[in-house]
């Protein structure tokens, strides 16, 4: 099984191409920024059936 990470970073990618895949979705980052095509990515997923999830990538900023 194939999948692919997703972000803003990828504008509006064409998940039509993905169907019987999975995709990883980024919710956001750092101090809880949201991404801007979190929403969209999601929406498209549900609507071409293909599995996903989701994280929120976060910074160390120290070592606790």
């Amino acid at each position: 099984m194939f999948g692919i990470d997703i972000s803003e970073h990828n504008g509006n990618i064409n998940l039509s191409n993905y169907i019987g895949q999975f995709v990883i979705i980024r919710v956001g980052w750092g101090s809880f920024t949201k991404d801007k095509k979190f929403e969209r990515n999601v929406a498209e997923c549900k609507r071409l059936g293909i599995p996903f999830g989701v994280y929120h990538y976060s910074y160390a900023l120290n070592p606790e």
